[in-house]
């Protein structure tokens, strides 16, 4: 899920400009000068970082929102989902059911601010049902993505000059491995700019921008789309924990519309390594996916 200005839907602007403005109020207050960050630079994928130093588990699941913090340098995190669910209503009565089974994003920490992550989708089904007309069901391989995280800052907490606050840069490449109705055949990308603000009674605001370079809806020449989230999580009980976010998409030259949701779940921590996931992403407009429910698991090794 990335950002260019002159693509902007006037929604897109006056929320990215809110949403910045929001992160900035209160990365403010939260700062802490002169706060010890452990020295971590000389750790690399063939020289790991000590079990007394990983930082706490962080994923980029389950909110489309991705995180600034990254892998520590020689350590592994898996994050998958058991089963992605997502329904499409259009206006002459046809219904998508869309499901993946066990997407997963495998992640390698290369250094202490840098991971690579490998995106897949092993198994996709589609079901199309419309008006007279038999049922049809499609199933094959998904795309591939690889993406780069670089941390820039607050990887390991609040820094001198950067309070609370964490930012990152995700380049990031499609490789189409999808045959058939299942994808376009062609190479996309783009780049995310994930932010996050720690906040005031324990909770944390994440923003994201991102750009994204695709194909058009009929794979004629590419377009771009600029997605924009904001998310606030706590936590609700012991390792249990909520948010609620909004997401955004502007498209530019691709045939779409503006999609703009709301998504809500739940995470549950298992131990230091482990995190269990579940939640649900609504449509608030016409255009948009009615309805996604994902759930799934993270493991660091």
């Amino acid at each position: 899920m990335f950002w260019m200005p002159n693509i902007l839907h006037p929604l897109a602007c006056r929320s990215g400009g809110v949403f910045l403005a929001v992160g900035l109020l209160f990365a403010a207050p939260t700062a802490r000068a002169g706060e010890a960050v452990p020295e971590k630079s000389g750790f690399t994928l063939f020289h790991p970082t000590p079990q007394a130093l990983l930082r706490e588990l962080n994923t980029d699941r389950p909110d489309t929102t991705e995180s600034a913090i990254t892998v520590d340098a020689g350590h592994f995190q898996l994050e998958v989902s058991f089963c992605d669910f997502t329904r499409t209503r259009s206006s002459d009565g046809t219904r998508v059911d869309q499901t993946v089974i066990a997407p997963f994003n495998l992640k390698v920490g290369l250094t202490d601010n840098t991971d690579l992550q490998f995106v897949f989708e092993p198994h996709v089904t589609v079901r199309t049902r419309s008006p007279g007309v038999p049922a049809q069901t499609r199933r094959g391989l998904g795309d591939m993505q690889l993406r780069l995280k670089i941390n820039l800052w607050g990887n390991d907490g609040p820094q001198a000059g950067f309070g609370a606050t964490s930012f990152g840069l995700m380049p990031f490449v499609k490789i189409p491995t999808a045959r058939g109705a299942f994808g376009n055949g062609r190479v996309e990308g783009g780049l995310i700019l994930p932010f996050g603000v720690e906040l005031p009674a324990g909770f944390e605001l994440g923003l994201m921008a991102e750009l994204d370079v695709v194909r058009n809806a009929s794979n004629r020449r590419y377009g771009a789309e600029f997605v924009h989230t904001a998310t606030v999580a706590h936590k609700i009980l012991g390792k249990l924990g909520g948010y609620v976010e909004f997401v955004g998409v502007t498209p530019r030259r691709t045939e779409g519309t503006y999609q703009a949701y709301f998504s809500t779940g739940l995470t549950f921590g298992i131990g230091k390594d482990v995190q269990l996931d579940a939640g649900v992403r609504l449509a608030l407009n016409r255009g948009s996916d009615d309805f996604n429910a994902f759930t799934g698991l993270s493991v660091r090794f």
